[in-house]
């Protein structure tokens, strides 16, 4: 805990500290009359609420990991599972892994997979266009493009054609920004 927050923390007790003088620090055997058991139930009730608060935050804290260590794994499971699928592994054993692993009904783990399998088809889609993109832009010749990607021309042409109106129509709504 950092100096300044134990500090914050422990502040009542050091008040009540500087107020109460024991035997032997001043030579006498009795508390400062200042301090009565009233005003140390008081510190203490106190004390004890700050305790219970502090519990609790720490509980809260410990929770929020812990459900994200669980989402990252989650995460993971079906990114593997998604691999596995494609790599040619049959759908009803990964679902069947998914099931176990994730503790969903089949049906479930079904729609989890199809999601995955869409979110990594658009992102590996989108990575092939970034290169058909800047093969472009080093010059290279649709039919160049066509043969490296597998692709006909007049499909690299429409990539080609659809990046630059978007990025069109982001560079004309900056500039029409007041």
């Amino acid at each position: 805990m950092p100096k300044r927050k134990l500090r914050q923390a422990l502040t009542p007790m050091l008040v009540f500290n500087e107020q109460t003088i024991f035997a032997g620090e001043r030579g006498e055997n009795e508390p400062r009359a200042s301090v009565t058991p009233d005003d140390m139930r008081e510190l203490a009730a106190r004390l004890e609420g700050e305790a219970m608060q502090l519990r609790n935050r720490a509980t809260a804290i410990e929770t929020r990991k812990a459900g994200e260590q669980e989402t990252g794994r989650r995460a993971r499971i079906i990114r593997a599972a998604a691999l596995r699928a494609a790599r040619g592994v049959p759908d009803s054993e990964i679902i069947a892994q998914l099931c176990r692993a994730l503790d969903v009904p089949p049906g479930d783990a079904a729609v989890v997979l199809a999601d995955e399998r869409t979110r990594s088809r658009a992102a590996a889609k989108a990575q092939r266009d970034r290169q058909i993109l800047i093969h472009a832009w080093k010059g290279k010749t649709n039919a160049q493009l066509a043969l490296r990607f597998k692709l006909s021309e007049k499909h690299i042409s429409r990539i080609v054609a659809a990046r630059l109106h978007y990025r069109a129509a982001e560079n004309a709504a900056d500039f029409l920004k007041p």
